[in-house]
């Protein structure tokens, strides 16, 4: 429905929404004005620009039209359509789809209704088309010359139903209100007759006909002294009979109860101030869940919206409960014992003498199909459970409770509806042809209301964007900060919400028990309901920044030496998610914890009162010794149980970041560098190694600047040096080798441990894009710490990494002798259970069957690597794809190999790494894409860029069971025997 008497809305059956942007609205009103007519091109370019409008108007308007098709059709599901017409735009709505077409038509049918003598239609139909009225038509457009014609035509509309209104009330015998309406009407008409001689006729029929008379006097003064003129003929016949009592203007019949009882009388809710934004989905949600005999609890943090989203859906129940729908607020009720009081005096009841409140009010409930709102209940538990509980009797009960609360009230049969932040924005806010979230959508419209003259787009729209996630999506927070614009620009805003949040309050006057004032009262409201140690573990939770596992929050009490707190954990997190202070979150894939975070906004709130205690310093230390023993208990590169270690520190990343960039950045701290250098392979299969790098190249600063122990000089550069390989930037990775490389034969043998790992990792970046040479002097350097450690997990590594830089060498002819000898070490490799070094041979044997053409057997070593790739964690993987995808390209599976190479690259460059990355690569993907025609070389591209590498492992047939590496890991019986089948595929 279009909503043009007012501002410009789009409305559907549970919102409204505004146009956004000052000339999409525009465009909609010239096409509502001309509903089901053509308007021109040329007529839509006048109105917008006027003599301002450029060549590419034309190609500007059709962007403003199709975003307003999309508001009308995709976002409301409305039959209104805008449709292309021959050199122009048509709008597609019935009458009763655009206000000013339905009030033109329900005053001309008010008309008809009084003129056949059913003055009760009449009054409705008025009443109707009266409601509709929300200011002047096509605001802020109502002055424009275009809209001249169609603003007076309307309004004259708009005064002939207010006068059709009272002549129905007239006839009803409705004086008073008559009366009324006429002392309001005379007010805005000025010298229009009409409305005097309403008003003359109102007061005759009241018996006071004296006034009446002089109403006319009055009227003619005004009119000879401002306009020089006399009333007109039919109000000098009014006043003479009144003067003859003429019988035909008698009072007629008494109104009857039904023609006054109202829907105001059945539902009693707050106003309906504004469109409800992104909430759709819930109101439908909460809707299924209220019916006679239920109590549902709308829960969430502070500010999310539950009131208004409550309102909402009691409106659109008003017609399962015809009795009544009444909104108690029991904000400033200080006792559960006085709610039944304050819902009798609600309903009118009289509960005097009749017994106690509660057991009057549970009585006439019973019986009766009445909803009751029942807003802001948290500060009333647990009392308030025993009062609902009576309220809706037994199971027989036809009413209902509708409560909102931050937790829940627990009643028997209780419907829980825990209500979310608003959904944020996704990618780029600015791209004017995308959706808008509705948190952001929520700030312009209160833009808008704030300052309906300001424009955001553009950057604006991105810094818009920002704030509503700075704001953690909450309504009540993206209402406080759009007001500020009478004030600040969008940037400012920004930085005061970046600063604090909890500054942001309201710039009118409220109510002394409103805890809606400002953002920091919202969440006081709920902490002050908190025991002291509930109150306790909501500020110390503040320093574990993001979401967070109980682990974690275990770790920080034990690091206390606290036993008792550290039991007590298990018990508080439920009672803060119970009381909308802090978020279960999903868990990720592969994890099977739960946990948990602190919207940012209440995290503030906490952080203030840790730092008022003066704990901040203390909890921050405890929290930092707990990061750091999480990295230095990862196990060994390689080793089976990493991939468990690395998601466990994946649930707590967020903590771990914080950390480093704090003992990184700002308080560099020595113990920190063997911390970043101990998450380089975590980084690596997690495939951050932009974030990565940026860590490890703070810690080597870091090992720099403070004269850090060589080891962890020769670490940090060895660490930066492999991620910045595997970014293909030899350039900027070779300073750090040549720091790193010769501090390595000086090093101690227990610090030779670590470093040895890493240069398994170093030979691995430098052989798998290209880089040979590096990849050789790594190597020389690895097999001289194997020699000097005598570590067998770094012999093998050695061996491993060699067969990969024999196989991934492109100087020279490959000698095909390598290939029982990394058999032999893949092996080998299965029974020291060290995947990493099997992977390396997977992936050797891989790039072998490429360089011999011999896809059928590379296939099966390309998807173990994957295979491997998965166990670490990894779920993207570029280089490692791209291989597969060559070999299936080489195998004729074309379809399939642009799947895979649309993969690899869109994995490669969320990483930063190069694709292709192989010279093959670019000659396989052309052939493929040669033998495809476009729909379906597009589609199988399209398909590629969603797929992860457990979907790509599932999709490669295993020829080889028997020692696949997948799943759980068992090491070989016998070398002989993968030998012997060595020795048989190299045949």
């Amino acid at each position: 429905m279009i909503r043009d008497l007012g501002t410009m809305v789009i409305a559907s059956s549970d919102r409204e929404d505004p146009v956004i942007g000052r000339k999409p609205a525009a465009v909609l009103a010239l096409l509502a004005m001309n509903a089901g007519r053509r308007v021109s091109v040329d007529a839509l370019v006048d109105a917008l620009w006027g003599d301002q409008a450029t060549q590419g108007a034309m190609s500007t308007l059709q962007s403003h039209v199709w975003r307003l098709r999309g508001q009308l059709e995709s976002q409301h599901g409305s039959p209104v359509s805008v449709i292309s017409d021959t050199g122009g735009y048509r709008l597609l709505a019935t009458p009763d789809q655009v206000d000013s077409s339905q009030l033109e038509r329900l005053v001309a049918d008010a008309r008809a209704s009084l003129t056949a003598g059913d003055a009760n239609n009449a009054l409705r139909l008025t009443d109707a088309g009266l409601g509709l009225w929300r200011g002047r038509p096509y605001e802020p457009f109502s002055d424009e010359e275009w809209a001249d014609a169609a603003v007076a035509r309307l309004e004259e509309s708009y005064l002939q139903g207010r006068e059709l209104r009272i002549d129905a009330l007239l006839d009803l015998g409705r004086t008073d209100e008559a009366l009324v309406a006429t002392e309001a009407s005379i007010r805005q008409s000025g010298y229009r007759e009409r409305p005097h001689m309403q008003h003359m006729i109102a007061l005759h029929q009241a018996g006071r006909s004296e006034e009446a008379l002089q109403t006319f006097q009055d009227f003619r003064q005004g009119l000879v002294t401002e306009l020089g003129l006399e009333p007109g003929p039919e109000l000098v016949d009014l006043q003479r009979r009144i003067l003859d009592q003429d019988a035909t203007l008698a009072t007629p019949r008494r109104p009857s109860a039904a023609d006054v009882r109202g829907e105001s009388d059945v539902v009693r809710l707050p106003g309906k101030r504004s469109p409800l934004i992104g909430r759709e989905a819930d109101v439908r949600a909460v809707q299924s869940l209220v019916a006679p005999g239920a109590a549902v609890t709308i829960t969430g943090p502070a500010g999310c919206g539950k009131t208004r989203l409550a309102i909402d859906v009691a409106r659109t129940l008003a017609a399962e409960f015809p009795q009544q729908v009444q909104f108690v607020d029991l904000t400033a009720v200080q006792s559960a014992e006085l709610v039944p009081e304050a819902i009798i005096g609600l309903l009118g009841l009289r509960a005097a003498g009749a017994g106690p409140p509660l057991g009057v009010l549970a009585s006439y409930l019973r019986h009766r199909h009445i909803l009751l709102v029942l807003d802001n209940c948290e500060h009333l538990l647990p009392e308030l459970t025993p009062v609902v509980e009576t309220l809706l009797g037994d199971a027989g009960s036809s009413s209902a409770v509708l409560a909102t609360s931050r937790e829940p009230l627990n009643v028997d049969g209780e419907s829980l509806w825990p209500l979310q932040p608003l959904a944020l924005p996704e990618g780029d806010a600015s791209n004017e042809d995308g959706p808008l979230s509705p948190a952001v959508e929520l700030f312009l419209l209160r833009a808008a209301a704030a300052m309906p003259t300001s424009t955001i787009d553009g950057e604006d729209l991105r810094t818009v964007e920002s704030i509503c996630v700075g704001l953690d999506g909450l309504p009540l927070a993206i209402e406080l900060a759009a007001a500020r614009l009478r004030a600040y620009s969008i940037d400012e805003i920004a930085e005061q919400v970046g600063r604090d949040p909890l500054t942001l309050a309201r710039l009118h006057r409220s109510r002394d028990e409103d805890h809606h004032r400002s953002l920091s009262e919202a969440i006081e409201w709920s902490v002050a309901l908190l025991g002291p140690e509930e109150r306790r573990m909501h500020q110390e939770l503040s320093v574990l920044t993001g979401p967070f596992t109980a682990r974690a929050v275990h770790g920080i009490s034990d690091a206390a030496g606290d036993g008792a707190r550290h039991i007590e954990v298990d018990t508080l997190l439920p009672m803060l998610v119970n009381r909308s202070l802090l978020t279960r979150e999903r868990a990720d894939e592969g994890s099977s914890r739960s946990t948990f975070s602190q919207l940012s906004t209440v995290r503030t709130h906490a952080t203030r009162l840790l730092a008022a205690e003066g704990r901040t310093d203390g909890l921050l230390e405890r929290r930092d010794a707990w990061v750091l023993d999480q990295i230095q208990s990862l196990p060994r590169i390689g080793h089976p149980d990493s991939a468990r270690a690395y998601r466990r520190l994946q649930d707590d990343y967020p903590t771990v970041r914080s950390t480093l960039q704090r003992h990184l950045w700002d308080d560099p701290d020595q113990r920190f560098i063997a911390g970043a250098v101990g998450l380089t392979f975590y980084w690596y299969w997690r495939e951050q190694l932009l974030e990565g790098w940026r860590s490890l190249d703070l810690a080597a600063e870091v090992a720099e600047n403070e004269n850090a122990p060589d080891h962890l000089r020769s670490l940090s550069h060895l660490a930066c040096a492999a991620s910045l390989l595997l970014q293909v930037r030899l350039d900027l990775a070779s300073p750090h080798l040549d720091r790193a490389l010769p501090l390595v034969a000086g090093l101690n043998e227990p610090d030779l441990v670590a470093v040895g790992d890493l240069l398994s990792c170093l030979v691995v970046a430098a052989a798998v894009t290209g880089e040979t040479r590096t990849a050789m002097i790594a190597l020389e350097h690895l097999d001289a710490v194997a020699q000097r450690t005598g570590d067998a997990n770094h012999r093998v590594l050695a061996d491993a990494a060699r067969c990969l830089v024999t196989a991934t060498s492109i100087t020279g002819s490959l000698d095909l002798t390598v290939i029982p000898r990394v058999h032999d070490v893949y092996a080998e490799a299965l029974e020291l259970q060290q995947l990493f070094a099997c992977w390396m041979c997977s992936t050797a044997l891989a790039h072998i069957a490429l360089r011999t053409a011999r896809p059928e057997d590379g296939l099966e070593w390309a998807r173990r690597a994957i295979a491997l790739s998965v166990e670490f964690g990894a779920s993207r993987g570029g280089t490692w794809v791209e291989v597969l995808a060559d070999l299936t390209a080489m195998s004729g599976q074309d379809v399939r190999a642009v799947q895979l190479f649309s993969a690899a690259h869109a994995a490669s460059s969320r990483t930063g790494a190069r694709s292709p990355n192989l010279p093959i690569s670019r000659e396989l993907h052309a052939s493929a894409q040669r033998k495809l025609d476009r729909a379906t070389y597009d589609e199988a591209w399209r398909v590629g860029q969603l797929l992860t590498l457990s979907q790509i492992t599932e999709a490669v047939p295993d020829h080889r069971g028997d020692d696949a590496v997948t799943g759980t890991w068992r090491p070989r019986n016998s070398r002989s025997s993968a030998t012997a089948r060595s020795n048989q595929s190299s045949k």
